[in-house]
């Protein structure tokens, strides 16, 4: 952040004080990320990637930074050290089968949440890593239907919650192109699997989920 940012959102947080997670989320540097990364894949859905643990203050605080007060500036942290596992995987991926470079699109905040947020949080991290990683970005590649938020649907009812919430309005998009889909936070997992449901019925040829944590 310049000199020149610093000090203009110094004066913002005077006037309008920003929560402790935006206030400790920009405090988390570039190599304390690096240093708490932990990738892994979910259980049972291997395709599903995570980077960093939520349960850790400091992640959560840039996560929800992000969510709800969009912090650009952690956004672009998390979003570099993301691209660099991501570049990483891919370059193994294509070795082995050849891969050609896939779709960056993000799982879409629902038309409430966005509409009262005017971002997506997904869409701000998935925009970095396109950037980051050189790759095309379709933003508008998913359409989510209104339903009840996930976290505040128990975890046992999530799957049938999000169900068929996801479609595809413009298939071109996605026909015969492998898919890196970007979400925030990965719990149950069913977000990204109805998501991934409606890419692969569009024609998607694969889905890789990328999630910043879980």
């Amino acid at each position: 952040m310049s000199q020149f940012r610093r000090l203009v959102a110094r004066l913002f947080d005077l006037l309008l004080p920003r929560h402790r997670n935006a206030i400790l989320a920009r405090t988390v540097t570039s190599g304390r990320l690096s240093a708490l990364l932990r990738p892994s894949t979910l259980e049972r859905a291997a395709w599903i990637h995570t980077l960093w643990p939520y349960w850790n203050a400091e992640v959560r605080a840039c996560i929800k930074a992000v969510k709800y007060y969009g912090e650009k500036e952690v956004a672009l942290r998390m979003g570099a050290i993301a691209a660099d596992y991501i570049t990483d995987y891919l370059s193994d991926e294509s070795a082995l089968g050849g891969m050609a470079a896939p779709v960056v699109v993000p799982i879409p905040s629902s038309p409430r949440r966005l509409r009262e947020r005017g971002y997506s949080q997904a869409a701000l991290f998935a925009s970095v890593i396109a950037t980051e990683v050189s790759l095309r970005y379709e933003p508008h590649a998913l359409a989510r239907a209104e339903r009840v938020s996930q976290v505040h649907v128990p975890r046992s009812e999530r799957k049938k919650n999000i169900s068929d919430a996801f479609r595809v309005p413009h298939v071109e998009l996605v026909e015969g192109r492998t898919i890196l889909l970007i979400d925030d936070v990965v719990e149950s997992g069913a977000t990204l699997k109805d998501a991934r449901r409606a890419l692969l019925e569009a024609g998607a040829k694969r889905v890789i989920a990328i999630a910043l944590a879980h």
